[in-house]
């Protein structure tokens, strides 16, 4: 419980929702760990499943599915971060 209070103090505000500070890192980390796709890496010289980069790729899912396992925000909730997130980097480029 405690470790669940403390990633919710990282992100979320007194509503529960993502600060300014924790959209940006969700944002980004969404990005980054790509949970939306396969984690599934085919080696374009062998045509094979490169298991380095396969397990690479599933240590990054791991991760955000741990983060996002103590926030408990919904897949929507997720989508609509990253685009406000955007939308905010286009207004300030």
């Amino acid at each position: 419980m405690r470790r669940s209070r403390a990633y919710q103090a990282l992100f979320l505000d007194e509503t529960g929702r993502p600060t300014r500070n924790g959209e940006i890192v969700l944002a980004h980390l969404r990005s980054i760990c790509q949970p939306h796709k396969s984690s599934i890496v085919v080696s374009p010289v062998t045509g094979a499943a490169d298991p380095m980069r396969t397990g690479e790729r599933e240590g990054m899912r791991a991760v955000w599915n741990v983060i996002q396992g103590y926030l408990a925000l919904d897949e929507a909730e997720l989508r609509t971060l990253k685009e406000d997130h955007k939308e905010r980097e286009d207004e300030y480029a």
